[in-house]
């Protein structure tokens, strides 16, 4: 192993952030770098997962500490052919726009991702002017390359005077396209043995859908099997699933008709009795008259 001593700073991407330098062997391991930062992970590289709902695909772009907003739409300009001027970046409901130091500004939120809009355009303009801006992007494999805790900075190839960023380690998760324009909704990967069935409840316990009525898309496929599991499916940390639009909690939970009250049999007996009582009466009305009429007739 390699004695040589390396001078490495530490950004650590948490709440206001910070920064710890210190000169280690080479021979240091990952693990010994994270010794003070349980339940944390490193990183040479960030890279933010870009999601774009409304086609339901997702690049990554490399950013660095200092990048602004304006630096990343550059990047995303240079990658998807997406002129800046168009583009709408968001996370967690926060708009990022020019000088803002967008690590900076997400270094407490639960996700490294940001959603990709256009400006000014309405849904159906915007799924086909993304559409023809976007061809054949996709992300494949994590966002963010999650330095092996054996790995040691000899075998990393790192430099004198190098950076590595201290990440809060998160579970796996999914990106939820809601209906309704509702935005997206992260849904934790809570084991790997999770199916479509616990995905689907998932959705209905976090949103108020019908369990039973909830329909979802992956890839251009409805996912009807539900014992089916998600890595079977290619569905893994942070893919993109569509929830079918006409599936909300108002169409879905129907009020029902209120039935017809039963008949009792004694209120049934008591209406043929009061029926044959009037067809009575009529009758012997009918038999008077015509006896009066007979009487009438004689005496003439």
């Amino acid at each position: 192993m390699s004695s040589k001593s390396i001078h490495v700073q530490l950004r650590v991407l948490a709440g206001v952030g910070s920064v710890e330098q210190g000169n280690y062997k080479g021979s240091t391991t990952v693990s010994e770098l994270l010794a003070s930062h349980p339940g944390h992970d490193l990183i040479m590289d960030h890279k933010l997962m870009v999601c774009v709902p409304s086609v339901g695909t997702r690049f990554a772009v490399s950013i660095s500490w200092d990048d602004t907003a304006t630096d990343i739409k550059r990047k995303i300009e240079e990658l998807a052919k997406l002129s800046a001027e168009h583009q709408v970046l968001s996370a967690d409901g926060v708009i990022f726009e020019g000088d803002e130091r967008l690590l900076a500004t997400m270094s407490d939120m639960a996700r490294p991702s940001i959603n990709l809009e256009v400006k000014g355009a309405s849904e159906g303009e915007e799924s086909e002017f993304l559409r023809d801006h976007l061809p054949g992007i996709a992300a494949t494999g994590r966002s963010i390359e999650i330095l092996s805790p054996e790995s040691t900075l000899a075998d990393l190839g790192l430099v004198d005077s190098c950076t590595l960023y201290v990440m809060p380690r998160r579970v796996p998760t999914i990106q939820v396209v809601l209906p309704m324009d509702r935005g997206t909704a992260p849904i934790e990967l809570s084991s790997s043995d999770m199916s479509v069935g616990d995905l689907k409840a998932a959705i209905a316990l976090a949103h108020g859908f019908d369990p039973s009525a909830v329909r979802l898309v992956f890839s251009g496929r409805q996912l009807k099997m539900n014992s089916k599991l998600l890595s079977a499916l290619g569905i893994i940390d942070e893919s993109i699933v569509t929830v079918l639009p006409s599936l909300n909690k108002t169409e879905t939970i129907l009020p029902l008709e209120e039935p017809a009250k039963p008949v009792s049999p004694v209120s049934n007996s008591a209406s043929h009795i009061l029926r044959c009582a009037v067809l009575g009466s009529a009758a012997l009305v009918a038999l008077i008259v015509a006896s009066f009429k007979t009487w009438g007739a004689g005496r003439r």
